[in-house]
């Protein structure tokens, strides 16, 4: 009976052992995937400075341009408030700590992986036509 007892309680420590080993390995997984998901962010915000100039030329543009020319810089201020909206949205949404299961947080952190890349696609492809357009390409 006491030999029982024994073998049980290894038995229980060992699985004990194994589910907090998993545990923390899915934690150091969603650690890195915060990690991924904050270097984008952090890539492509030190250039708002660049879209907010940006939208400041294109908005002085308007008001000298042909009108063919107009539709173009209306069209590339709509892609700069498209991409300023989208990090000012994702910024305010992206809570990485809030407490959900470890399912939860896997599909939250796969669909904020996805939010942030659509994002830095967003923000350069509205800097790189802004860009061409001042300078007359």
């Amino acid at each position: 009976m006491r030999t029982n007892i024994i073998i049980f309680s290894l038995l229980f420590c060992l699985s004990f052992a194994v589910a907090c080993t998993s545990t923390t390995d899915r934690q150091v997984e969603f650690e890195q995937q915060i990690a991924e998901i904050n270097a984008i962010h952090d890539e492509v915000m030190p250039r708002m400075a660049e879209l907010n100039m940006l939208d400041e030329v294109m908005t002085d543009s308007l008001n000298t341009a042909s009108k063919a020319q107009r539709v173009k810089f209306s069209a590339a201020k709509e892609k700069i408030k498209q991409a300023d909206s989208m990090m000012m949205t994702w910024m305010q949404n992206f809570i990485p700590g809030k407490e959900r299961t470890e399912d939860e947080q896997a599909a939250y952190l796969k669909q904020e992986l996805e939010s942030v890349q659509e994002m830095k696609a967003v923000f350069l492809d509205a800097i790189e036509t802004a860009t061409k357009l001042k300078d007359g390409q």
